[in-house]
Parts: structure tokens; C-alpha cells; sequence
């Protein structure tokens, strides 16, 4: 019996246009070239509505910003934050904790930068002067204008592929990023409706079952965001490996992990992590912390003293003199340093 591929589950039989970037100023990419799914907003969003990705605002029927139990008789269930309450606090070395009012843990719901962030701003901006000059935003354009030393290219920042464009749409980009020499670093959220995209994009789940779930369906890479990383074995036989950029040992044009097509039935397939980088995220409440602080004690005292251990005696130093308002700012962070 011959196995056959359900049907392409997309926006608009002829899939959407896209818009190609080379450069821009997000250092993870290192000015690679890449491009979004769709011309305007609009369309990324409602690309990224098809799959279903829980990173999505609630606004937009997702789940981010909310928190899933991962723990008791209610496993995978949403609440929101009203809902739960602290089991830990913040601090540098850890992230928040909660859980639910009968004390089983949950899990925040990161929102997608991409669709949410700076990437999204970007977008509006291309889309208008593309308007007047539409090859200067065309995938040809921006392969010719990319550096030596682009290794590859990173595709769909924002929108998701299989749920905008057609499975021809999709081919044919692959092979003209890939005739250049380049690799070419894709993520898909709708694998599960679009399997054949599996052959181009990495597997993104949603969570760890999830990425049971795409490992099964045959994902050469499979892709998953953890509020802070841990220590992980192996799931269903796959290494799990955290990102690198994310360590700070490379970028995406140093890497290549996210290349399924680097692997292939000799390769086994892998698990990536990547932690969460929302506005949410610990790490960028860290970065937060430390930037209030420099702002409290000056850059390179509070530089000194982190680098020493010494930030919580120097902010207790301040308190005899500070007034109410900074009072209240220093033992907020002398809370959050002390843990």
C-alpha cells in the first residue's frame, strides 16, 4: 500500500510572497541573510494563527503569558496567573517558581519574540519600501549582496513556512538558497498538519511531549524553549543539545545544528533547547537587574561588585541616605541578589 502525505493545510492555494534582509541588528544571526513569511503583518500573523503555536498572545488565541501545569492530576492544563501562586522567588541565580493553588508546578508560556518583537518591526518597515522598489527585498537581491563569509540562511524569522507558503514555494526557495553553497535554517510549528515540511524545517514544539511527538514523526531536528536550561538526557535515543548561540559559544552562521538537511539516515536526529529570550524571560530580567543597579551605583563600581560578590553591601551602604522611592528600588534588588 502506498503511503501518502495528508494535504498541505495553508493560508491561500498559492501560498504568500516573502521579503528577503541581509544584515540587520539582531547578533544572533550575525547579518546572515533571511526572510519572513509574508509582505505585511497581517499575513505573518495569521501564518503563525494556522499552527495552532501556543507562543502566540492570548489576543491571538494562544497561550503565552499564561502558565501550563506540568505536574499532578491536571497535567497540560492553562491558568492564568491569577490562578497560581509563588513557590520560589526570583533571583540572579534562578528564575521564579509557581505553582498551582494545590501546590503542582507550572510552567510559564513564553511569547514569540519574533512574531511580537523587534523582528515584527522590521517587517512594517521593509514592507513599505518594498512597495517602491520590490527587487530590492527579493530572496535573488539579498543572496547577491550577502558577505563571503555567510554560511547560511536563516528563513521564515517571522510567519510560519508551511502555513503560508506551498510546498513548491518552499522547494524552490531551499534549492536557490542552497545552490549558492549555503545552508539554509528553518523552523516549523505546523509539522503535525504539514509533515512533508519535515524535509526542510526543524520540528518546533511546544513542549516536551511535543518533541516525543515530532522525534515519532520522523524530525531530523527537533526544537524546544525551556524557561532556564537544565541538565537533560537523552529523549527516545536523540541527544539533546543546547543551543550554542544561546552559551555563548557562536551564532546561527557558526553553528548549523538547526540544517536538517546536514543530517541525514546516518545521522541520528537531535533535540536543540533553546532558553526563553521574551521580555519575560530570566534572562532578560537578569540583564534588567544588573543594568538598574549600574544606574544605582554607577557602571563600573556595580561592575567591580558583581565581579566580587559584593552588590548587596554596596546597595545596603545606600540605604541610610536613599530617599523613600529609592529605598524601596535597593531593597527590591538587594532581594533579588541575595538568593
Amino acid at each position: 500500500m502506498t503511503k501518502t502525505n495528508p494535504p498541505t493545510v495553508s493560508l491561500r492555494p498559492g501560498g504568500l510572497p516573502i521579503l528577503a534582509i541581509v544584515g540587520g541588528a539582531n547578533g544572533k544571526l550575525e547579518g546572515i541573510p533571511s526572510w519572513t513569511v509574508g509582505t505585511t503583518k497581517k499575513e505573518a500573523v495569521e501564518s503563525c494563527a494556522a499552527t495552532h503555536c501556543n507562543f502566540r498572545h492570548v489576543d491571538d488565541g494562544g497561550e503565552a503569558g499564561r502558565y501550563k501545569v506540568v505536574q499532578g492530576p491536571n497535567l497540560g492544563l492553562y491558568l492564568d496567573k491569577k490562578d497560581t501562586r509563588i513557590r520560589r522567588e526570583a533571583t540572579d541565580k534562578s528564575p521564579e517558581l509557581r505553582e498551582t493553588m494545590d501546590g503542582h508546578l507550572v510552567e510559564s508560556v513564553p511569547l514569540c519574540f519574533a512574531l511580537y518583537g523587534t523582528e515584527m518591526f522590521a517587517i512594517a518597515s521593509k514592507n513599505r519600501a518594498a512597495q517602491k522598489d520590490l527587487d530590492r527585498y527579493s530572496l535573488e537581491t539579498v543572496l547577491g549582496k550577502r558577505s563571503i563569509k555567510h554560511k547560511y540562511v536563516r528563513g521564515a524569522t517571522v510567519g510560519n513556512p508551511s502555513t503560508g507558503l506551498t510546498r513548491g514555494q518552499l522547494a524552490k526557495i531551499d534549492q536557490m538558497v542552497r545552490s549558492e553553497g549555503l545552508g539554509h535554517i528553518l523552523y516549523d510549528h505546523a509539522w503535525r498538519l504539514n509533515p512533508w515540511v519535515l524535509e526542510y524545517a526543524c520540528a518546533s514544539a511546544n513542549d516536551w511531549p511535543g518533541v516525543v511527538d515530532a522525534l515519532d514523526a520522523g524530525a531530523k531536528v527537533v526544537t524546544v524553549t525551556v524557561p532556564k536550561f537544565g541538565e537533560y538526557n537523552r529523549v527516545k535515543g536523540a541527544p539533546v543539545i543546547k543551543c550554542p548561540e544561546n552559551l555563548g559559544k557562536g551564532t546561527c552562521n557558526t553553528c548549523g545544528l538547526c540544517d536538517v538537511k546536514k543530517r541525514n539516515d546516518h545521522t541520528p536526529q537531535i533535540v536543540v533547547v533553546f532558553e526563553q529570550h521574551d521580555s519575560a524571560s530570566h534572562k532578560r530580567k537578569k540583564g534588567n537587574a544588573r543594568r538598574a543597579v549600574a544606574g544605582i551605583l554607577g557602571k563600573f563600581k556595580a561592575a567591580k561588585a558583581l565581579e566580587e560578590g559584593s552588590i548587596v553591601e554596596e546597595l545596603q551602604a545606600l540605604l541610610p541616605e536613599a530617599s523613600k522611592p529609592l529605598t524601596r528600588r535597593i531593597h527590591r534588588y538587594i532581594s533579588w541578589f541575595s538568593g
